[in-house]
């Protein structure tokens, strides 16, 4: 009786836990996508985003059909499939920069910042985008209040 409830209570607890990270997942990867694109592709590059994760359920749902992988035999290898996709995003995790944004606003490294958004959007962007925000900054605007730029 006890092992029957902590083996619910256990399901219970991973939904909630994938819950949530599917939640932040859905909120932050397009966010930080958003930040590193340049002013002209921020909305393609979010749509894109979301019709990727459609493109994946639809995948899943394929995969999951009797005719595929939707068998006895088929599921361990449905489950185990999941490890590619994760095994390449942890590997390629520590090669994806910080935010632009983040550094600039949350650090104060405005050097680091120029660097890593120029090497996304050409000199050109970058130096439009720098003037954008310190424009935005001098006429008193809250949402860059934090930023260390010439008053």
């Amino acid at each position: 009786m006890v092992w029957s409830f902590l083996v619910r209570l256990s399901k219970v607890v991973q939904r909630l836990l994938i819950g949530i990270n599917s939640g932040l997942n859905a909120g932050l990867a397009p966010l930080y996508l958003a930040e590193i694109s340049p002013v002209s592709m921020r909305g393609s590059i979010g749509t894109v985003y979301q019709l990727v994760i459609t493109i994946t359920i639809l995948l899943s749902q394929v995969l999951g059909l009797k005719g595929v992988l939707g068998t006895e035999w088929g599921w361990p290898w449905l489950l185990a499939v999941t490890v590619i996709p994760a095994a390449i995003q942890c590997a390629t995790l520590p090669l994806c920069p910080e935010s632009p944004k983040y550094l600039l606003l949350n650090k104060g490294q405005e050097l680091h910042a120029q660097r890593d958004y120029g090497s996304y959007v050409g000199v050109i962007s970058l130096y439009r985008s720098c003037h954008l925000i310190c424009g935005d900054i001098r006429n008193g605007s809250r949402f860059y209040s934090m930023v260390p730029c010439d008053r």
